[in-house]
């Protein structure tokens, strides 16, 4: 591929991202480096809607090389935090396909699960995140990925399959910072079940109740008639 043709790529795919964002560009540093660097520092003082044209830039300088797929990382890692994960999985999506096996693509599988979480789409953030897990059973992120699997299986009622999962993270991820949290949560599916037997009993008894008292106004009624037959007769 020719320099006039990378250049042109290069272009589309920043115009790609940066509608996307709904951006524009900034004057950024004459470097890419120092343009990334300034887009890090905004994104660390949480100033994100000044951070993303930063890394929207890189994507359209031939010379940034591979900081491109480092402006389109934090771009998209920007849009989550920021709070628009719909947005967030477009861009992942677009630097997936756009830098295909990368270094940050298994973090990356897992942010477009947690974006899938974030939009409450239950079912499909399950089946990403167990994507994630399969194809990187050894990643930094797995514990998470189990336990966001099983908050997004929590959600769905599903509390056996999301118990299961908890009670993993307990077992074999002791150190990891979800650890805690899953705990909690096993105490909270718990209450749930002595809720749920609760609820049955007091069912139970109030039908019974009913039972009972149908049964004495069906007997009370016939007595009543069997007395007015009586008091006929006599």
């Amino acid at each position: 591929m020719n320099q006039k043709r990378v250049t042109t790529f290069a272009v589309l795919v920043a115009i790609g991202f940066s509608s996307l964002f709904g951006q524009t560009m900034p004057a950024v540093p004459s470097k890419p480096a120092d343009g990334l660097r300034r887009g890090i520092e905004l994104f660390a003082e949480a100033r994100y809607a000044e951070a993303l044209p930063y890394f929207d830039a890189i994507l359209i300088d031939p010379a940034a090389g591979s900081l491109r797929a480092d402006g389109a990382y934090w771009s998209a890692i920007t849009l989550l935090a920021s709070g628009d994960p719909q947005a967030a999985e477009k861009a992942i999506e677009s630097f997936l396909a756009t830098f295909p096996g990368h270094a940050r693509t298994g973090e990356l599988m897992y942010q477009k699960a947690r974006a899938a979480y974030l939009q409450k789409d239950y079912d499909r953030a399950i089946k990403t995140f167990q994507a994630y897990t399969s194809a990187y059973p050894d990643g930094d992120m797995v514990s998470s990925a189990i336990f966001w699997t099983a908050e997004s299986l929590y959600s769905l009622g599903r509390l056996a399959e999301a118990e299961k999962l908890y009670k993993t993270i307990g077992e074999k991820y002791q150190d990891s910072v979800k650890a805690e949290a899953a705990k909690y949560r096993l105490s909270l599916i718990q209450f749930k079940y002595r809720e749920d037997e609760l609820l049955t009993l007091l069912k139970w008894s109030h039908e019974e109740s009913l039972r009972i008292i149908e049964e004495f106004q069906r007997r009370e009624k016939a007595y009543e008639q069997a007395l007015e037959v009586y008091q006929k007769r006599y």
